[in-house]
């Protein structure tokens, strides 16, 4: 049985491990992914320079994918004695027990251990609260619109985990696996209602008994092409959009002893916001391009590194409100979030949007003169200017009130000169398409979607587990 799959990120990298661990023949295993080899994967950005527009976005294509390789390189474990970790990165509690995945998360940490992580200092956080992070976990505890997550996890470092994902990617080499890079998915070769194969390049074809979609964010918007296309039933999608906050660490110290706080918020609508993807001291924000139908789409991310090269004393991380839809809307990401993202980058010329929280709330835009009176350097070169218009006043509602809500924990954010907006950040998740159960079946015969892609997954744990259980199936069929 030739087994296909569709992007080298967390997901698919771990359905070919388990495949090959479970002694399936790598020479019926192809990985294709539209980036490059790790290592000759490469983003120019930086705090001088705003996005190159590289024809192909190395932050997010290529083996290791975005969420992983080129990523904060934390891993959030689920474990039973933290129930509410299971709300992290994923919603794989609708097919599994929370049991079943904590076994599932320990096996996904002893892989990483497997390939270099128990060489590197790496150390489990998140329960040794100290003197201020008991005292923000009571505040917490204390205001009914806060509910926050708690559980164990590790910090690889953006920049080491790629070292994880480099032996990853030799060890499948080496067990025969192809991996095609530089090849992206264009269509489905599909006949009497199953899926037979996949195009690539929009000319090669290659036949398989079964194709895994593991395309993560990036592919979300080719999914729901593809479903469209071919009548692939969908679940009704929800979106996560929002911005990316640089505050100095000195404000945000209190919370330094939760090394990655997971926070939820709920304001005036009643929508959930979160606090997601914290990075602290070494922290930098970064765009990420997206190419859909032909156009080019930026947004903006946040990276932690381990080097103290890359210091910067300045801590960042998201800001996200989720909004749901019903049948009304089948494609959020194409109707709602696109079109959000493109006016973004027309004001923006073409790229981000950075505002400091002060000009925000005093009803004007960002200048490089205003920049100046803030109390930080932004570490990513946006175009300065005014994110309130292009952000629903529903969502940045509901931002402003988290951040006035984060001051009661952490005195001096909401102090506007101290906060630096970028905009905007969302996840491309959105696109559901039904899963029959959590090893990623779809109601077309002999394809699966796994990873963020299935818009089942947000983060790497889940999405390692979900690649785990999609090969499991596999090797059972």
């Amino acid at each position: 049985m030739k087994i296909v799959i569709i992007g080298a990120g967390v997901a698919g990298l771990f359905t070919a491990l388990e495949l090959i661990n479970n002694g399936y023949d790598g020479r019926k295993i192809m990985i294709i992914d539209k980036g490059n080899f790790i290592e000759k994967r490469r983003c120019f950005t930086n705090e001088n320079t705003k996005c190159k527009k590289c024809r192909t976005c190395n932050l997010l294509c290529g083996v290791g994918g975005g969420g992983g390789a080129f990523n904060d390189g934390k891993l959030n474990l689920i474990d039973v004695q933290h129930p509410n970790s299971i709300k992290i990165g994923g919603d794989l509690i609708k097919y599994h027990s929370i049991e079943e995945l904590e076994i599932l998360s320990n096996k996904v940490l002893e892989v990483y251990d497997e390939f270099g992580m128990k060489d590197m200092d790496v150390k489990f956080l998140g329960d040794n609260l100290d003197k201020d992070g008991k005292e923000v976990l009571r505040k917490i505890k204390n205001n009914k619109h806060f509910s926050i997550a708690e559980n164990n996890l590790t910090h690889v470092g953006s920049d080491r985990s790629r070292i994880i994902y480099k032996n990853i990617q030799d060890y499948l080499l080496k067990s025969n696996v192809e991996i095609k890079t530089k090849s992206e998915l264009t269509d489905l070769i599909i006949e009497d209602n199953a899926c037979k194969g996949v195009v690539i390049n929009n000319n090669e074809r290659i036949y398989a008994d079964k194709v895994v979609l593991a395309l993560g964010r990036y592919g979300n918007a080719l999914l729901g092409n593809l479903m469209n296309k071919y009548n692939i039933e969908r679940a009704n999608g929800s979106i996560d959009i929002g911005v990316r906050c640089e505050v100095p660490s000195y404000i945000m110290n209190p919370l330094k002893s939760f090394y990655e706080l997971k926070l939820y918020y709920n304001g005036s609508y009643e929508d959930e916001a979160r606090i997601f993807c914290y990075n602290r001291e070494k922290a930098w924000v970064v765009n990420e391009k997206y190419d859909i139908n032909e156009e080019t789409f930026v947004t903006v991310n946040g990276h932690a590194y381990f080097d103290e090269n890359k210091r910067t004393d300045i801590d960042n991380f998201a800001i996200l409100v989720k909004k749901e839809f019903n049948d009304n809307l089948q494609n959020p990401v194409d109707d709602y979030v696109l079109p959000l993202v493109k006016m973004i980058n027309t004001l923006g010329e073409g790229g981000s949007i950075c505002q400091t929280f002060y000009d925000l709330t005093h009803f004007r835009r960002t200048t490089e003169q205003t920049i100046k009176e803030c109390s930080i350097k932004p570490t990513l070169l946006s175009y300065y200017g005014d994110i309130s218009n292009v952000l629903p006043y529903r969502i940045l509602k509901t931002i402003i009130e988290m951040i006035y809500s984060l001051d009661e924990l952490v005195p001096g954010i909401a102090q506007g000169n101290n906060t630096i907006l970028h905009g905007i950040e969302c996840k491309l998740h959105s696109n559901g398409i039904k899963i029959t159960d959590g090893k990623g079946k779809t109601s077309m015969e002999n394809l699966y979607a796994i990873g963020d892609v299935s818009s089942v997954t947000r983060g790497v744990i889940q999405s390692a587990i979900m690649g785990l259980l999609c090969a499991n199936d596999l090797i059972n069929k």
